[in-house]
């Protein structure tokens, strides 16, 4: 019998009792089985789970990850549907387990900026984007973490969610993610989503918490293709992460059957402008009027309203991945353990035949392969990612082991798409290096065409495997990532993941090459890895492509020889992989986006109810701090001194938020 420590008696599960349950179904494992064991193991778990805290919680979260582990591999024996069916509510359970409320923080006893430095040419000139809207979004964050603790008003019972999709599944995710956040705010708020992208379908029920879609408080509607799911108005309409402005709100509404009676909060992707403050010197310097600039609230000024940025820099956050979180901390599971659990039939048995396990369930010795895993939208991508792989795999510290090296790869991406022939052709031009660095037999396969033979090469060599599918579900990326050693990521969304999911050999990819919010990512990625160490950024840099190492042209075409010959002297590094192990849990352990979320939205819809608390945030950070804001707003040059604005006050300021809401 195991149990957790720390549990009651009623949270014992029988494991021996379980498996001969399990194992006694004839022929397999019937859905019906499976689904009678889970709700077993949830029963046994669900008194318990909501009042534990600390190392009893974490020892229960442990013993339903096992449990799910055992469940999963009985799985890969069912039917596709019936595996689908099942799968779906165990993971409604996991999710909710592996979710603990966040936490709350108490306001810092004094928060200091620097405004940083004008131009003399444009002090006459309107103040926008820049550098002064980074310089405040850490005091922005801290007014909008005064609401956290705040109740969710019972009347704001109606949420319109409206995702614009320009970047694929990656906007779609951001939003599931918002949508969980705002789900767990309030049992009776209704959830309508309305999902627009011009050129493809998009399932995006299969991004949310199964819990969620099985509560029936959220609708999905894709355009015109549905009716409103109810007459009732509008009492929040959350829009992201690509953000439409303010002042269209209540057409896009009204556009959807839909009538819009509250305020509007939008959230931005990683790499946007954080927020924008329009200035001119001929403005009023009055505190009224640079609050509403600084911090402008949604209910109060909708039209000076700015999305709420994603991001890794201070004052911003990333939408975090419960489950890949837990799972990659979690010692007591091995990588291996999610192999067998992918749900496409064809890869799953690729991926264990390649690591010698013949029946299709058992777990592959990681010990004696290397599996990676790459998500990108460029060809030069993929072809990067196998270079390195192949140069990482074989430096001098891991040259000894002579692992098998298997990769998996998308072939589809929103720039490229590459076929059978053109990855054939990719990895023959590749057999030289593959040879120099001591690989034999090198093997391609996808789903269509037979496992093909590139190159026999000598006996003693470790094989090197190239997998490729056009495209992979949700649940499958999340096994891929989690039992991969080394990711190579794109966008926001798998960027994140492979953080939350840890690996030691990370590289990231500027899609749009030297434009775009990709590239501003990087260069922020690059920046913190530097920080860990400069090997590590070096590295990142040079595989993904930052302008400033970099020549532009370079950023979507495939390495050429001298950056070949400085990849392989970065990656002989012994400490490169702890420090990329490092690097993904300091970007983990960064504000988590669904904190900043929540706050936001909770000052937002509170603004709208009661608009004294505009003025109570004014009056509380004090006279200095508007006098310095208005010196700078005027145009003069400020001294090191005045450029120095620190905030006293957020305890106290919260303090009176609370009573005033309290009446």
């Amino acid at each position: 019998m195991a149990s957790a420590s720390g549990i009651s008696g009623t949270a014992m599960v029988d494991w021996a009792i379980m498996e001969d349950f399990v194992t006694s179904a004839e022929d397999g494992v019937d859905t019906e089985t499976l689904t009678r064991l889970f709700d077993l193991l949830v029963r046994a778990h669900s008194l318990s789970l909501e009042a534990l805290r600390g190392v009893a919680r974490t020892a229960a979260q442990k013993e339903l990850n096992r449990a799910a582990l055992f469940l999963n591999n009985k799985i890969a024996q069912m039917t596709d549907q019936n595996r689908d069916t099942t799968a779906t509510k165990i993971d409604a359970v996991a999710i909710k387990t592996l979710s603990p409320p966040l936490p709350v923080i108490a306001p810092p006893e004094e928060v200091e900026i620097l405004l940083p430095p004008r131009d003399r040419e444009a002090i006459s000139q309107q103040v926008s984007d820049g550098p002064l809207a980074l310089a405040l979004l850490p005091i922005s964050r801290h007014v909008d973490a005064l609401y956290q603790d705040m109740p969710w008003p019972k009347e704001v019972k109606n949420i319109l969610v409206y995702t614009a999709v320009c970047g694929g599944n990656g906007d779609i995710v951001a939003a599931a993610r918002a949508i969980e956040t705002i789900y767990k705010m309030s049992p009776g708020i209704q959830i309508d989503w309305v999902v627009v992208a011009d050129c493809k379908n998009y399932n995006a029920k299969s991004f949310l918490d199964p819990s969620i879609v099985a509560s029936g408080r959220i609708s999905i509607r894709y355009g015109f293709r549905s009716n409103p799911p109810s007459a009732d108005p509008v009492d929040l309409m959350l829009v992201g992460p690509v953000a439409a402005h303010s002042s269209e709100a209540g057409d896009i509404c009204q556009h959807y059957g839909r009538k819009l009676m509250g305020p509007v909060c939008a959230f931005r992707e990683i790499g946007c402008s954080p927020l924008n403050i329009l200035w001119t010197p001929s403005s009023s310097s009055s505190p009224s009027q640079i609050h509403s600039t600084v911090f402008p609230s949604p209910a109060v000024s909708p039209l000076h309203a700015y999305p709420i940025p994603m991001g890794i820099i201070e004052g911003t956050g990333v939408f975090l991945e419960t489950r890949r979180q837990f799972a990659s901390r979690d010692k007591s599971f091995s990588p291996s353990s999610y192999i067998p659990e992918i749900q496409e039939n064809s890869l799953r048995k690729d991926l264990l035949e390649s690591m010698g396990i013949a029946d299709g369930v058992s777990q592959p010795k990681l010990e004696k392969y290397s599996l990676n895993f790459g998500y990108a939208h460029r060809a030069s991508s993929w072809e990067k990612f196998i270079d390195c792989v192949a140069m990482h795999e074989k430096n001098s510290a891991n040259k000894k082991n002579n692992k098998d090296v298997i990769i998996v790869l998308n072939q589809k991406g929103a720039v490229d798409e590459y076929f059978f022939e053109d990855f054939k052709k990719m990895l023959l031009q590749k057999l030289d290096l593959l040879k120099n660095k001591g690989f034999g037999k090198v093997v391609l396969k996808s789903k269509d065409e037979a496992s093909t033979l590139l190159d026999q090469g000598s006996k003693e060599g470790s094989s090197f495997t190239v997998m490729i599918r056009p495209s992979f579900s949700p649940r499958d990326m999340e096994r891929l990532q989690l039992a991969s050693d080394r990711l190579l990521s794109t966008g926001n969304n798998s960027a994140v993941e492979s953080w939350c999911a840890r690996c030691k050999l990370y590289l990231y990819e500027s899609v749009y090459g030297s434009d775009g919010f990709g590239q501003i990512f990087l260069q922020h990625q690059v920046d913190r890895a530097s920080e860990v160490s400069r090997n590590l950024g070096r590295f990142l840099a040079l595989a993904g492509g930052d302008i400033r190492s970099v020549s532009a042209r370079s950023v979507t075409q495939p390495f050429a020889q001298v950056q070949i010959k400085e990849l392989e002297e970065i990656l002989e590094d012994p400490n490169l992989e702890k420090d990329t192990l490092n690097f993904c849990d300091c970007l983990v352990k960064r504000t988590p986006f669904q904190e900043i979320v929540t706050n936001s939205l909770k000052r937002t819809i509170w603004h709208s109810r009661i608009s004294e608390l505009v003025q109570i945030e004014r009056e509380g950070l004090g006279k200095e701090f508007y006098e310095k804001l208005g010196l700078y707003f005027s145009g003069q040059v400020l001294s090191r001194e005045q450029s120095v604005v620190r905030v006293r006050s957020l305890k106290a300021i919260q303090d009176k938020l609370r009573k005033r809401m309290a009446k």
